[in-house]
């Protein structure tokens, strides 16, 4: 007989836990569809993990958004200061001569 490794662990299922499990999940299941929500069938080889090539992409187009929204914040920001300092250039209506 192998020796057994110190830190194996062994784990005994219970036949009663295991159907009361197995009645809770059909249970659960039951209660999902008949509130309305669909289970959808995944073809087989499919992955719910998203490749490399994907998380580039995405990574990508994150920092390209991420750029564009700094231009825009900056374009606006310059536009506000030059109507400030069109607003500070004219005292009644009347524009101000150049310092």
């Amino acid at each position: 007989m192998p020796k057994k490794n110190e830190y194996t662990i062994s784990i005994k299922h219970n036949a009663s836990e295991t159907k009361e499990t197995s009645d809770s999940i059909a249970e659960q299941i039951k209660l999902f569809l008949k509130s309305g929500g669909q289970i959808d069938k995944i073809p087989s080889g499919v992955s719910g993990q998203i490749s490399l090539g994907e998380k580039v992409r995405l990574a990508r187009e994150e920092q390209q958004r991420k750029k564009e929204e700094q231009q825009e914040k900056r374009e606006k920001q310059r536009k506000e200061a030059l109507k400030a300092d069109n607003t500070e250039s004219h005292i009644n209506g009347i524009p101000c001569p150049a310092e």
